[in-house]
């Protein structure tokens, strides 16, 4: 045997503390890479679930968009879409389904990132954004449960609730079209996100218009101006506020 070799035995609670792993170092700058195509995929599994969807009920929300785009330019048209059951309900579903796509656009621009979604990973940041705008929408549908006055008619009260899903349906499909058009063109993404502030800016003020007509034509101007408060100004702003304050 030979006794050129000498061993040293150190103790049990020091034995271990000078090594190092050879491959930390590796995994460790891997991190970042595996988060980054983990966000990628889920972005890209919800992209291509929402244009299957899209594809699937295609016909029907041809159908509805003419009579959605009217309201656009004429308040009265909101009466005429919710007399209509089929258009309404066909409204109702392209409204779902543009849930999801507004939700990517607003995460991957970061439009609303607050710092409360902070502590959810960055690949599943979309879903928190997600849950974030089914709040706000849950907010509005109570606030309209709640804020129904007897005088204002049947009619006119569901015309004007039912103007927030034509207009997010119209303002989700316009960015989807504006921001593939800006990608494909190579336009920085700061421009990008300027682009669509606006174009949601520009849709809500003309909500708020068309709305107050609404309920202009069927309410004295005092009330007009809470029903606008109520269903409009504060839920909006108390999304704002969360993504500035929080």
């Amino acid at each position: 045997m030979d006794d050129s070799t000498s061993y040293i035995l150190s103790p049990v609670d020091s034995a271990f503390v000078g090594g190092s792993k050879a491959l930390s170092a590796s995994v460790q700058a891997s991190e970042p890479a595996s988060v980054e195509c983990c966000s990628i995929c889920l972005v890209d599994i919800l992209s291509v679930v929402s244009v299957l969807l899209c594809v699937l009920f295609l016909k029907r929300l041809y159908c509805a968009l003419p009579q959605m785009t009217s309201c656009l330019v004429r308040w009265r048209e909101a009466l005429a879409l919710e007399y209509s059951v089929g258009v309404s309900r066909d409204r109702n579903l392209f409204f779902v389904l543009m849930i999801v796509p507004m939700a990517i656009l607003l995460d991957r621009y970061e439009i609303y990132s607050p710092d409360f979604l902070g502590f959810i990973p960055e690949g599943f940041r979309v879903l928190g954004t997600a849950t974030c705008l089914v709040a706000f929408i849950l907010l509005r549908l109570f606030l309209l449960n709640v804020c129904k006055m007897r005088k204002t008619p049947r009619e006119a009260y569901s015309a004007a609730a039912g103007l927030f899903r034509t207009f997010f349906c119209l303002a989700a499909l316009s960015l989807v079209l504006i921001t593939g058009v800006l990608n494909r063109a190579g336009v920085a993404e700061g421009t990008t996100r300027t682009v669509i502030l606006c174009v949601i800016c520009a849709f809500w003020v003309l909500l708020l218009l068309r709305k107050g007509q609404i309920f202009a034509h069927n309410c004295t101007i005092f009330s007009t101006f809470l029903y606008l408060c109520t269903l409009e100004i504060v839920p909006t702003g108390l999304m704002v506020a969360s993504a500035m304050l929080l």
